[in-house]
């Protein structure tokens, strides 16, 4: 699809795929940040702050079991987005989203 969007933003397949009149909207809201594997994005309870539309990265969902341990329960990539909450009315992640590689 034709959109101006900075080539950068283009490398995710949700943003990629917007119409020149949707991009150009949503250009003045995003910023390009890159986050080390390890980082929190979002935790539980907490309620989201931001969209994130991963380009190289891997973000895990990870629940915690009973006895405290970590489980991945899910991944997104290049072509999803993570905090999609934020735009539903959710009041608070479920679960946390942790940077497993690359930029977001």
């Amino acid at each position: 699809m034709d959109t101006e969007l900075p080539a950068e933003f283009r490398r995710n397949a949700i943003l990629a795929s917007l119409g020149t009149v949707a991009a150009t909207w949503l250009e003045s809201c995003l910023a390009y940040i890159e986050l080390a594997a390890g980082e929190v994005l979002e935790t539980p309870d907490q309620p989201p702050r931001f969209l994130f539309f991963p380009d190289t990265a891997l973000v895990s969902f990870v629940a915690h079991g009973f006895d405290g341990q970590r489980i991945g329960i899910a991944t997104v990539g290049h072509g999803g987005v993570t905090g999609i909450g934020l735009l539903l009315g959710v009041p608070e992640a479920e679960y946390a989203r942790l940077v497993l590689n690359g930029r977001v």
